[in-house]
């Protein structure tokens, strides 16, 4: 028997894909890219944004339009965590709601439903199931440079615009032995970059041979038990990223120079509302922090306009605050009511769509206004890439810093070979370079 799986929302979501897979190969099912091949079909989905919710509906409905009757459809990822069983009455084709908690009890489900002995079921797991450490992912949808590791997974920061602490459930650490098993997997394979991921992978404890560590000394492990992969991690958080992993980033050559640092807002009082528990002024003084030991740390962080009550003051700070900072990239988002945080519960939705998509649009300018003259300044540097991918007549790579560098084709490169290339243009914010 052969499974398909879609996945959408974040990079976890494709990790949980391959933990899903691998568990489903365990017993006998194999893996297909293939829809017209599949005997199960798993939609892998988010619920971080109400639009998902539409968006998975609407494929639940294609779906039911093209899968024979002897194709089992399950529905799987976060956004499980946000339905009842009247789903099944709604979209009956649908056979299997799963939680991220119970992917072990998949292979049982399946059987269940095909052997007759339910028709729809909804399965949920122990919190303590989710980390999944004894189970190696397939790797069979990730690229062939890139292996990500999940390392903990939920929050309990409870930022009031948040879905996350409740379709993930509070804070949950993979142990330090599983984490390390996987490492040394993906070094086997020949990876030649791990991601480690986590909702805020800053706060990531457990034991290391019985001592209590944080996430500083397990990234420091695995920088040194990886020296020819680059290491990289997301997302981090203003209140957690501490000096301590500031230093191990510092020490250690193959960790990336880029940390994924999100600000949200440049207003002191949208911030509160948002619960963030910091104000603009610590978010500056951690970012200069973190500068002084690290010079060349690309910071990208994330804006989000339109929260309510946000006026054209607090907007004006926003982008007075990018302005400051001059990240090196910055992920602009309009703010979606989500139903069941706190912001829901609290506030009014008050800022209108329109007003939402300019400011949008002024701050994805001006973020690009930052990022093509720093872009522009590096025209002449030479910079290490890991070739990922054709395109045309180019290769396509990122460099130390995450940055994507395109470079004219070069006979018997191969996916995943270093090369230095020289910067000599930038194209709508596209660095070019010439392979040295």
């Amino acid at each position: 028997m052969k499974v398909y799986v879609e996945t959408y929302g974040c990079r976890m979501n494709i990790c949980d894909s391959e933990v899903i897979v691998s568990i489903l190969e365990s017993h006998a099912y194999q893996y297909t890219s293939i829809l017209a091949e599949a005997d199960v079909v798993v939609l892998n989905c988010c619920s971080v944004r109400e639009i998902g919710h539409a968006k998975t509906y609407q494929r639940i409905c294609e779906l039911a339009n093209i899968l024979t009757a002897n194709v089992i459809l399950c529905l799987a990822g976060c956004m499980s965590t946000q339905l009842q069983e009247d789903v099944f009455t709604a979209f009956p084709r649908l056979q299997i709601v799963i939680s991220p908690t119970a992917y072990k009890k998949l292979p049982e489900a399946l059987a269940d439903i095909r052997n007759g002995k339910f028709k729809h079921l909804y399965v949920n797991g122990e919190k303590s199931d989710e980390v999944y450490n004894n189970i190696l992912p397939t790797r069979v949808l990730e690229d062939s440079v890139t292996a990500a590791v999940t390392i903990m997974k939920g929050c309990d920061l409870y930022c009031s615009y948040c879905i996350e602490p409740y379709t993930r459930g509070e804070r949950t650490n993979c142990s330090y032995d599983g984490i390390m098993r996987e490492i040394a997997a993906i070094r086997q394979a020949g990876y030649q970059e791990i991601t480690l991921l986590g909702h805020i992978v800053d706060m990531w404890e457990g034991k290391r041979h019985g001592v209590p560590i944080g996430f500083a000394q397990l990234l420091d492990d695995i920088a040194k038990s990886s020296p020819q992969q680059r290491i990289k991690y997301i997302s981090s958080h203003p209140l957690t990223f501490s000096d301590e992993i500031v230093r191990v980033v510092k020490q250690n050559d193959n960790i990336m120079r880029v940390v994924h640092l999100p600000v949200q807002s440049g207003s002191d009082k949208i911030l509160d509302k948002m619960n963030r528990c910091y104000t603009c002024e610590q978010f500056l003084k951690r970012v200069e922090a973190i500068r002084r030991e690290v010079p060349n740390l690309h910071i990208i962080t994330d804006i989000m306009v339109g929260f309510p009550g946000e006026d054209e003051e607090d907007f004006l700070l926003s982008l007075e605050l990018l302005r400051h900072l001059r990240c090196a990239n910055a992920n602009v988002f309009a703010f979606s009511m989500r139903k069941g945080t706190m912001a829901y519960k609290t506030f009014e939705d008050n800022v209108p769509d329109e007003v939402k998509r300019e400011r949008v649009k002024i701050t994805k300018d001006l973020v690009n206004q930052i990022q093509a003259e720093q872009m522009s300044a590096l025209i002449g540097t030479i910079q290490t890439v890991i070739a990922e991918r054709e395109e045309k007549d180019y290769w396509l790579g990122r460099d130390m810093c995450h940055r994507t560098i395109a470079f004219p084709f070069v006979k018997g490169m191969k996916i995943g070979q270093r090369i230095n290339v020289k910067i000599n243009h930038v194209i709508n914010n596209q660095l070019i370079g010439i392979a040295q």
